[in-house]
């Protein structure tokens, strides 16, 4: 048996905006005194805010934040009118929510799920940091998964970054690159063993399963004419003189230190007598790397200084963040393209593997610089989260700025979907623009607590006498 319940009576968080001024000029300063209220004293809140112009073509009926995760969310098709069940008192209330829960409400609990005495596993993971991503590992020919394959991915740069991960038992591989913004080229491999031979494929980011909406058909209305044709024309003055400004990105959050710290030692190559041949530049000042020559050609030994040892075996050889496994091919570089060279003279362990020190070289653009990469290295062009555009309003802040004689069809005035507020109120400025009319304030968001609450308000803005 499956039952549905509507929690008519729910704590939410209460969001406050308050206007400096009953009504505004255009291209005046508007201040907004917004504060957030949960059922005993103020939140710590989370919010958007919109301001947008009222018109034939743009009604106040929009759905809000606290609306859908209390309803619309968990209930399948269209609700007509979701306030009525938040704001009707009533045995009509009561008995029309019980009918909607009737015919629309559903659980997303199975009981098969709950009793099951192993957990179902979870389909679609959590990224909290970033974009996941995910690759399948098979033996070739036989397109058999291989589990336990510690696997490598990397994206040319002068900031050091490497992901590692070990395959499941369907061959699966989920990384968790750092500040993967933009379309980046990415590169997947595994060791330089047995396990090299292994077939390697990118899993497509985006999902082939998406929620089924119901969008309205689309058509225009004769009635509506004129206001089309200004909206188009409001459309056509903004792309002809703020273009250039409605493109701007926020800067990207950059940490330069590389996965693995501070190194034990740091070399800029060119405070040094450069030399042509790498031989030659690790042999003459970097003790802590012994350059050996044994019949499969040249080894890298370093120094042990926790143990004070020399280590057996390779270190983990990085070219502006990209495992390099053949000794060989790193020794015939041209180190004059080479600008810096970092050693971890210690054992470092890195999620699942394990290396004896770390040799990473960085180029001067960090793009390999015509490297040789192995032929089993995967090379694909990879789709991040996109960069965070601005939203731009002009500010008129002085009577020259008030005077100018660029026009402003602004209908949208203020976005920002990032407000955060505490104890106290704070206080949000936007400024008007030319076009007087009835502008709606909506306010939305989240508390600290998962408190979901919305307010609106509206704003008079009067032509110029």
């Amino acid at each position: 048996m499956r039952a549905a319940v509507f929690p008519a009576a729910h704590a939410a968080a209460g969001h406050y905006g308050a206007r400096d001024k009953p009504q505004y000029g255009t291209r005046d300063k508007v201040s907004v005194q917004v504060a957030t209220a949960g059922p005993q004293a103020p939140v710590p809140a989370s919010l958007s805010m919109a301001v947008y112009r009222l018109d034939s073509l743009n009604t106040a009926s929009v759905p809000t934040i606290d609306r859908y995760f209390w309803l619309t969310a968990d209930v399948p098709g269209t609700v007509e009118n979701p306030d009525y069940y938040f704001t009707a008192t009533g045995p009509e209330a009561a008995e029309a929510a019980d009918n909607l829960m009737l015919t629309q409400g559903w659980s997303r609990f199975r009981w098969e799920d709950v009793l099951a005495t192993t957990p179902k596993p979870v389909e679609f993971l959590p990224e909290p940091y970033g974009p996941m991503v995910q690759a399948r590992i098979t033996q070739p020919g036989t397109q058999q998964p291989q589990q336990g394959i510690i696997t490598y991915l990397s994206s040319p740069s002068r900031i050091t970054h490497l992901s590692v991960a070990r395959s499941d038992a369907q061959g699966i591989v989920r990384f968790e690159p750092p500040h993967f913004l933009g379309t980046r080229e990415i590169m997947l491999q595994t060791g330089a063993g047995p396990d090299s031979s292994s077939q390697l494929a990118v899993l497509d980011p985006f999902s082939a399963r998406y929620a089924d909406a119901l969008v309205p058909p689309f058509g225009l209305t004769a009635r509506y004419q004129a206001d089309y044709a200004r909206r188009h024309l409001h459309a056509q003055v903004q792309n002809a003189f703020t273009s250039k400004y409605r493109s701007r990105y926020a800067p990207e959050v950059v940490d330069s230190l590389p996965f693995f710290g501070p190194p034990d030692e740091r070399y800029l190559l060119d405070k040094y007598t450069r030399f042509k041949v790498m031989e030659e530049v690790l042999r003459e000042y970097v003790p802590g790397v012994v350059v050996r020559i044994r019949k499969d050609g040249f080894h890298l030994l370093v120094l042990d200084k926790l143990n004070k040892s020399v280590s057996r075996e390779n270190p983990m050889v990085l070219l502006d963040g990209v495992p390099v496994f053949n000794i060989n091919k790193i020794m015939a570089m041209n180190p004059l393209k080479i600008q810096k060279l970092e050693v971890i003279a210690n054992r470092y362990f890195h999620g699942p593997a394990a290396y004896n020190g770390i040799v990473s070289f960085t180029t001067y653009k960090g793009d390999l610089e015509d490297f040789p990469l192995d032929p089993r290295v995967l090379v694909q062009r990879y789709e991040g989260v996109q960069r965070q555009r601005e939203f731009y309003a002009p500010r008129y802040e002085t009577a020259q700025e008030k005077a100018s004689r660029l026009p402003d069809l602004r209908n949208l005035l203020y976005w920002n979907p990032e407000i955060t507020t505490g104890p106290d109120a704070k206080t949000v400025d936007f400024y008007t623009s030319d076009q007087a009319g009835r502008y709606l304030v909506v306010l939305q968001g989240l508390s600290a607590t998962g408190l979901a609450g919305s307010s609106r308000f509206v704003v008079e803005v009067k032509p110029a006498l």
